[in-house]
């Protein structure tokens, strides 16, 4: 890809896996070592690749998408919440030592939003009471943005569809 391209502007780090609704003492390790390959190594080793691309932009972007079970976990979240965690650490890792150059690295947190694989998560929730991906699309255009100084914030896409109804 180097090859290919001059340069790369916006990275958007959203592999994502459920892996398995069990408790953390039950979990399958198989299946933890999976969810981790997805959520956490793939994007990592994407990351690896693009960021000498990221670096030939006059403003690289990078948004890594967490989820709410990062930092309140709950059961059954296992690989996933905590395969999420790891990731923000990725994240606020890379953004430290991204300070200083034109790239900018955040976080966002979707929320409950109607996805597929939100209504695997949760099977019983109404879906039309979930914002949608469109919902929060301009969140991700205005981090994508080259106008956009945020730099290694965790941003919660919830706190930040109020700020904008208000």
């Amino acid at each position: 890809m180097v090859r290919s391209f001059a340069r790369l502007d916006v990275f958007v780090a959203n592999g994502a896996s459920l892996g398995a609704r069990q408790p953390v003492i039950k979990y399958p390790l198989d299946v933890w070592r999976q969810t981790f390959q997805i959520n956490v190594h793939a994007n990592l080793q994407l990351l690896q690749g693009l960021d000498p691309l990221l670096r030939k932009s006059d403003a690289g972007r990078v948004i890594f998408l967490s989820a709410a079970v990062a930092t309140n976990a709950k059961v059954g979240t296992g690989s996933y919440a905590a395969s999420k965690a790891a990731l923000e650490a990725v994240a606020r890792i890379y953004g430290i030592e991204g300070k200083g150059t034109p790239i900018k690295i955040n976080t966002v947190s979707p929320g409950a939003t109607r996805t597929e694989m939100r209504a695997r998560a949760a099977p019983d929730e109404d879906p039309m009471t979930l914002k949608t991906p469109d919902d929060i699309a301009p969140l991700f255009v205005e981090l994508a943005l080259p106008s956009c100084q945020r730099h290694d914030e965790w941003i919660g896409a919830d706190d930040w569809l109020k700020t904008r109804t208000r």
